[in-house]
């Protein structure tokens, strides 16, 4: 049987707008004492917009820790305070210019649970109309859209390497399929 571990002191090492990174001691069931790094953040969203012709609005950008373009989904974080929907529907205008009157929940994932405490929040966005794009002063970024044939084929080429994006798109492709 797995046991919970006990957590002995939590401390924090250094912190950002978007993140806080701590260290915590602890110590098993059995006795062991350890030290344990992870961060702690604002929580993120993720969207995939649907056209009303069934194709999706995925956004291209540079990924400057990978130094190569990924093809993505709309994705952003959570401001302190703001509920996941509102972060949605921010990013969803901010990013590819658009607005939605239906926002469909799919889901909830953590990130990477063995070093961070990110929640992300699944969306797909229907009923999309068009509405000013505001990019961040970083972000460059180029909306393309997609059906779901080729979303798979970018996925198959590698185009798509994101696994947040492949573990998403995967809970947009179990709601088509029974909605």
């Amino acid at each position: 049987m797995i046991r919970k571990w006990k957590r002995l002191s939590s401390e924090e090492r250094d912190r950002n707008t978007h993140w806080v990174y701590r260290v915590d001691q602890f110590e098993t069931a059995e006795g062991k004492k350890g030290a344990y790094y992870y961060h702690v953040n604002n929580n993120a969203i993720t969207v995939f917009p649907q056209l009303k012709d069934g194709r999706f609005v995925m956004l291209r950008e540079y990924r400057y820790l990978f130094d190569r373009l990924s093809l993505s989904h709309v994705q952003g974080e959570i401001e302190p305070g703001e509920a996941p929907e509102d972060a949605a529907r921010r990013e969803l205008a901010e990013e590819v210019g658009y607005k939605t009157t239906q926002l469909i929940y799919l889901g909830t994932t953590m990130t990477a649970p063995a070093f961070s405490t990110e929640t992300v929040h699944i969306y797909l966005a229907r009923d999309l109309e068009p509405t000013t794009k505001h990019t961040d002063e970083f972000e460059e970024t180029e909306v393309v859209t997609m059906s779901q044939e080729e979303i798979e084929a970018a996925i198959q080429s590698h185009e798509i390497w994101d696994k947040q994006v492949i573990s998403d798109w995967h809970l947009v492709e179990q709601y088509l399929r029974t909605h």
